[in-house]
């Protein structure tokens, strides 16, 4: 490049860093000229693209590094999103609620042009309406769980209520232009996406704050893109369920509102969905998700992590256009294995544990019915996996009955308790109707069970048994209890028989039945070399 060239560079780059400057430290003295400051360089901008050098956009980028930290790039755990009115400031608070800046902003995305934009404009509009969204959304929560005169002015009624106006369309244009966040550096690209994600929980945060039941379909739809978009860098498997708690948080209310009405079109939400983005990626990204999910420390905003992964793996199984991408590679074995990680987990949430067990039992139905109905071949569900989940199930409801016998305040058994009987009354018709050659259950699947059955079927039931001096009283043992009695029997198996057999093998050297030893034992003690 020439010299001239060079100088020039630099004088730009030099009264580009004089203006920042200059903007910041007017946000600091008077926040609220420098916000209507912005407004008239909104209503004086030049028509068409907007130079990222210009004053409207290096002004916004500056005021945008007021409600996001750039030097946060990753933002875990909203550790970048100012959402405390003191790390703010109540001045720069008390003048975005006077100037209406998220109306300002929302004019912005709407007519903008935001699609055709810069990736500067487009980076500040979305992260000072984050922002603001995530700032009134925090103060909404510390009001209520207080209950006292709010500390900070909350922005009025009518603030609200032209949000709701034009929320749908600004989540459109947002929608309309995700592609800008695939332009950036690569190295951005993490916290960039989980910047949009939690502009969908911030969104959704506020409306639940106010009471507002209705969604804007494109806020699932934004939520899920940035989930998906993440790339596998050295961080992501350590994020990957707090990435999927974001997005499905969203997802799950915005399903729930359009599941709530009266002529519901979930099914068509779920399919416009997953042709946007793409079946694949969102299999793969749901697969990827239970493969890695592990249980953490249980602290508030991972308790939901994984029953939001499992509802809504099931939810989009059930679409009819995911099916033969399903069959390729069910997922029912992924989700077994975290819930076996959830269960093993030294603390538990047994609120958490029911909820989990009671999603998971759906993807048990949902694969024997892809056996029997969909297609779906036998070879391809692991007995082990059934036989996993099906005692987890009774684990499950153990552990949680012997701890709720006292305070009897858990409140998810009422989920649990039908999920619980229908599966086991199904697999326990299931299996005997395959051994009776009456149909039921694949011969495969029930050969597969039967070695499992006999080793360790009486075991559990004797567990069972034994609790019931703790918990013999509460609502849902007799059900565990004859569910499991019944099951057994199913597999031609006799109580009396597998209790002689469980204590003469308690007594043995050695679990493998016909060793030597169990047959003709030495009278001599057993010596190990090397011992």
């Amino acid at each position: 490049m020439s010299e001239h060239g060079d100088t020039q560079s630099d004088i730009l780059h030099a009264n580009s860093a004089s203006q920042r400057e200059a903007y910041a430290q007017e946000i600091r003295d008077g926040p609220t000229s420098a916000l209507e400051h912005l407004r008239l360089l909104w209503n004086q901008r030049p028509p068409g693209m907007l130079s990222p050098e210009c004053d409207l956009v290096v002004d916004l980028t500056v005021l945008s590094e007021r409600f996001v930290n750039p030097d946060e790039h990753e933002y875990w755990e909203g550790r970048g999103i100012v959402r405390d009115v003191d790390q703010l400031g109540a001045d720069l608070w008390a003048a975005c609620i006077k100037c209406n800046l998220l109306s300002l902003l929302t004019d912005m995305a709407l007519f903008g042009g935001l699609e055709t934009q810069s990736r500067p404009f487009f980076m500040g509009v979305l992260a000072c309406i984050t922002g603001i969204l995530a700032v009134w959304a925090a103060q909404l929560e510390e009001n209520s769980s207080t209950g006292g005169q709010p500390p900070h002015r909350l922005p009025p009624n009518s603030h609200y209520n032209e949000l709701l106006l034009r929320l749908k369309d600004l989540c459109s244009s947002l929608w309309n232009a995700r592609n800008h966040m695939l332009t950036g550096p690569i190295e951005l690209l993490e916290g960039e996406l989980l910047l949009l994600q939690l502009l969908g929980v911030s969104t959704d945060h506020l409306l639940k704050e106010k009471g507002t039941s209705w969604r804007p379909k494109k806020l699932a739809h934004i939520s899920i893109y940035a989930w998906i978009s993440f790339p596998p860098t050295s961080n992501f498997n350590n994020h990957m369920a707090y990435h999927a708690h974001l997005a499905l948080r969203v997802f799950t209310s915005v399903y729930s509102f359009i599941f709530s009405t009266k002529q519901s079109n979930a099914p068509v939400f779920v399919a416009d969905i997953l042709q946007q983005l793409g079946i694949e990626r969102i299999l793969s990204r749901v697969r990827e998700v239970l493969g890695v999910w592990e249980p953490s420390d249980l602290t508030p905003s991972s308790k939901g992590e994984l029953v939001e992964i499992l509802y809504f793996s099931q939810i989009i199984v059930r679409s009819p256009t995911v099916w033969d991408a399903y069959c390729q590679d069910p997922m029912f074995s992924s989700a077994v294995r975290a819930l076996s990680r959830s269960y093993a987990a030294p603390v538990k949430n047994w609120e958490v544990e029911l909820s989990n067990w009671s999603h998971g039992s759906s993807h048990l139905r949902i694969v024997i019915e892809g056996v029997f109905q969909r297609g779906l071949p036998a070879e391809k569900v692991s007995s082990a996996d059934i036989w996993l989940l099906l005692t987890l199930g009774v684990r499950v409801a153990l552990g949680a009955m012997l701890a709720d016998t006292a305070k009897r305040s858990l409140t998810n058994f009422a989920e649990f308790k039908p999920k619980f009987e229908h599966t086991m009354g199904a697999m326990t018709q299931g299996v005997g109707c395959c051994l009776a050659g009456l149909g039921g259950m694949p011969l495969s699947l029930v050969h597969g069970l039967q070695p499992a059955a006999r080793n360790t079927w009486y075991p559990i039931l004797r567990r069972v048994r034994d609790a019931r001096v703790v918990c013999g009283t509460h609502p849902l043992y007799d059900l565990v209890e004859s569910s499991w009695a019944e099951f057994g029997r199913a597999f031609g198996l006799v109580e009396s028989s597998e209790r002689d057999r469980f204590e003469s093998m308690r007594t043995r050297m050695c679990s493998w039945e016909a060793c030597e030893f169990n047959v003709t034992p030495s009278p001599t003690a057993a010596h190990m070399q090397g011992m």
